[in-house]
């Protein structure tokens, strides 16, 4: 069945649309994977780490998962300027810029970084950052702080490593980039196996599990620009003002589509935290998690027209882009449909097998998610053709009408 759905996206035409193509299979093919390895690591730790740190501390990393989340956009939108730029050059076969878009974005990822530390570091001095969490045991809040603190710097650091995602997406090779991410997640389920045998507590295994993806993506990146491909190594000489400044513009409305993105993602976990307490988040967040590992699963398969998108778009090979939005979508209808159908009925029911009966959501939140996992993936189709062809001003604008 899944064979025949990756099928429909599969077109014959000349030598750039069967090369086109092929790529465009492996990479969906390797993002169903790392997902399907990922959704395993989340089923196996969220019972685990429930169990390890109870109702409350559970709360505390799922607040801040989401803090972390949310700040997916605090790269300024570099990583996908860069991606855009290097698809971009990558489709008119502009060989010669990707060099200078590189080493300009690694350039802007360090002084985002430097700002971004040390804005942190001073602000924690004068912000209580404790009312996010309401604990009254002081240990146990003392340890919230430190892990939200700890975890966000973490975080902040890891911004120029994790290009190497958006480097090898400009240059379609989103399945090389998909099998980094499939190592990140082994390391992040043996990192929460490994917290929790040494009982590391809050504080360990959320740094643990921030950093672990990053290890992935560090490896690949020496190994990439020091042996695989040398010539797109960032260095001081190919900085130019012409090539950041083509990165940033298309950065900053992708900045304005990832926090509206990410707000509507992660701001409820906070507010609900702050308002009616960790046990309402750990509710939340849970079946939240569940419909999600279903609505991420397209989302993960479709990630990769991203990429090609571009590349057909700067191709001017309009056709092919309009047969695969019309196929990604009818793949869509039919296998969140049918997802959204069976998790109302089963829902409460797979639950409760998955971590037992002390948190359960009502049929009305169930029911909430599952239309979210439906429009959700149809707008990714969208999303995935917009982005390819570099409009995000207009997806931003259109953005702003759906926070709510």
């Amino acid at each position: 069945m899944i064979n025949y759905l990756l099928s429909k996206f599969i077109q014959g035409g000349d030598e750039h649309t069967s090369k086109r193509n092929t790529r465009l299979l492996l990479s969906i093919t390797t993002s169903v994977l790392t997902k399907l390895i990922g959704v395993g690591s989340t089923l196996i730790t969220i019972p685990l780490t429930l169990n390890y740190l109870g109702t409350e501390s559970f709360g505390v990393w799922m607040v801040i998962s989401s803090v972390v989340g949310f700040m997916s956009f605090s790269d300024l939108g570099i990583g996908m300027g860069l991606q855009n730029a290097l698809s971009k050059a990558y489709g008119e076969e502009d060989t010669s810029s990707q060099k200078y878009y590189v080493s300009n974005a690694y350039a802007l990822a360090i002084i985002v970084v430097c700002v971004a530390s040390t804005t942190l570091i001073t602000i924690s001095y004068f912000v209580p950052i404790e009312r996010l969490f309401k604990i009254t045991d002081q240990v146990q809040l003392d340890n919230a702080v430190s892990a939200f603190k700890y975890c966000v710097l973490a975080f902040f650091m890891g911004i120029p490593v994790a290009l190497i995602q958006r480097v090898l997406g400009g240059l379609q090779k989103t399945y090389v980039a998909n099998n980094v991410m499939l190592v990140g997640s082994v390391i992040s389920l043996c990192s929460i196996f490994t917290s929790v045998y040494l009982d590391l507590g809050i504080v360990g295994l959320s740094l643990l599990f921030v950093l672990s993806p990053l290890i992935a993506q560090l490896i690949y990146s020496i190994y990439f620009f020091f042996f695989k491909q040398a010539v797109l190594r960032p260095r001081l000489r190919f900085l130019s003002r012409s090539r950041v400044s083509s990165i940033i513009s298309t950065g900053a409305w992708t900045l304005c589509v990832q926090i509206i993105y990410t707000a509507k993602m992660n701001v409820p976990t906070m507010i609900i935290s702050a308002s009616l307490g960790l046990l309402a988040v750990s509710e939340f967040s849970i079946v939240q998690k569940l419909t999600g590992l279903l609505a991420t699963m397209v989302g993960m398969a479709l990630q990769p027209l991203w990429v090609v998108y571009g590349e057909a778009y700067y191709r001017g090979d309009r056709e092919w882009i309009e047969k695969t939005l019309t196929r990604s979508l009818q793949v869509v209808l039919v296998l969140t449909g049918a997802a959204a159908i069976a998790f109302q009925y089963v829902g409460q029911w797979l639950i409760t097998a998955w971590i037992g009966d002390g948190v359960l959501p009502s049929l009305a939140l169930i029911a909430g998610f599952s239309l979210w996992m439906i429009t959700s993936n149809i707008n990714i189709c969208f999303v995935m053709l917009l982005n390819g062809t570099g409009n995000f001003k207009r997806q931003a604008m259109y953005s702003i009408f759906c926070v709510g």
